[in-house]
């Protein structure tokens, strides 16, 4: 049978990540995330955010810089409980738009990473926690964390 957990991973995938539909990922956001969510783990040294209103612009400047991407999930380890697990996923794409500063480069990219997901009775996640190698896609765009927090450095000073 399969869990909650399952469901939810199999619909964040192919509605969030998979469709071309922006307006379909943001009300996929809206309606998948609690509006508490917890955030954590989204790359570099970015804090943890809630809700989804504070996602939407994360996913927004991925979907912005990475064309033709999709994210592929080759395990789903759901808990005991059915509402909880562990999501291994891979993104492929091409860096067709500005990230983080650095200008499109065609190149393609692949990014592999994890995610601790928690949802509460109604089906929402609640909590997520994601490990995925985001110096490893600056690399492969010939960019790198150094360079995003001298970016960001300079504009604090203006």
């Amino acid at each position: 049978m399969t869990t909650a957990f399952e469901t939810w991973t199999q619909e964040w995938a192919r509605r969030v990540w998979n469709s071309d539909d922006l307006d379909e990922g943001r009300r996929a956001i809206s309606e998948m995330l609690a509006p508490e969510c917890l955030l954590a783990g989204l790359g570099g040294d970015v804090k943890p955010i809630y809700g989804p209103e504070a996602y939407l612009p994360f996913w927004e400047q991925l979907r912005g810089a990475f064309g033709e991407l999709r994210c592929t999930v080759p395990s789903v380890s759901p808990a005991e409980d059915g509402l909880s697990g562990e999501v291994e996923f891979e993104i492929q794409a091409v860096h067709r738009g500005d990230f983080l500063g650095k200008a499109a480069t065609g190149n393609s990219i692949r990014v592999r990473g994890k995610t601790v997901i928690r949802l509460n009775q109604a089906g929402q996640a609640i909590e997520t926690e994601n490990d995925w190698d985001m110096e490893g896609l600056l690399a492969q765009i010939d960019h790198s964390l150094a360079s995003v927090q001298a970016a960001m450095d300079g504009t604090r000073e203006s």
